[in-house]
């Protein structure tokens, strides 16, 4: 059978070694708290950040702000640009960039649009509200 009641205090320990000019026996360990990741963005959370109204909405929004490039119409250019952006903590929508583009004046016009986002719903961790990765794509298309 162990014995499990074994008690050691600091008191116990009969330093002879020095830490930092101090005997070891009178040396305390300081633990500090690890510092919180309020500013993390995730990749993957257990809610995904949502857009009032759901992802169909978010995209009726977006084609309904995004101004289709002159330059674009005049050289057919038409795709599909992919854009990725933080919804933070709060539900505001930042950080919006180009992941995948078809032209530079069409790229700029899609980050336009989704910068003009009202807020979301935002990402739960642990069930905290925490900053997230959101991608959605911008499809320019010319109508004939």
């Amino acid at each position: 059978l162990i014995n499990s009641e074994v008690a050691i205090s600091v008191a116990d320990v009969q330093g002879t070694d020095e830490v930092n000019g101090k005997d070891i026996a009178d040396v305390q360990e300081v633990v500090q708290e690890a510092p919180k990741e309020d500013n993390k963005i995730y990749e993957i959370v257990e809610q995904k950040a949502e857009y009032p109204g759901g992802v169909e909405e978010f995209i009726k929004f977006v084609q309904s702000k995004v101004e289709y490039p002159e330059s674009a119409r005049e050289n057919n250019i038409q795709g599909t640009v992919y854009i990725r952006f933080v919804v933070s903590k709060t539900g505001d929508v930042s950080d919006v960039s180009v992941m995948k583009g078809i032209d530079p004046d069409c790229d700029k016009a899609a980050i336009k649009a989704v910068q003009q986002s009202p807020k979301w719903q935002p990402a739960k961790q642990n069930g905290h509200a925490v900053n997230s990765y959101y991608q959605v794509p911008v499809r320019f298309r010319l109508r004939t």
